[in-house]
């Protein structure tokens, strides 16, 4: 996994909850929460690939 999907991954994990931790007025939550749900559900089918590719080197061994 590379560093951008990784870092996806955390953005999405920071968001999945929708809990606001921090926010300053010019915050558009919501603009945001979709921005980071876009790209980890662009990301997901890779991730269903290299999981698939590591449980079958794991089964195989």
């Amino acid at each position: 996994m590379g560093n951008r999907d990784r870092r996806q991954r955390i953005h999405y994990e920071a968001v999945r909850l929708n809990k606001l931790i921090y926010g300053t007025a010019d915050f558009d939550r919501g603009a945001y929460y979709s921005k980071i749900v876009r790209l980890y559900l662009d990301l997901l089918p890779y991730l269903e690939v290299q999981r698939k590719a590591y449980k079958e080197r794991l089964l195989n061994r």
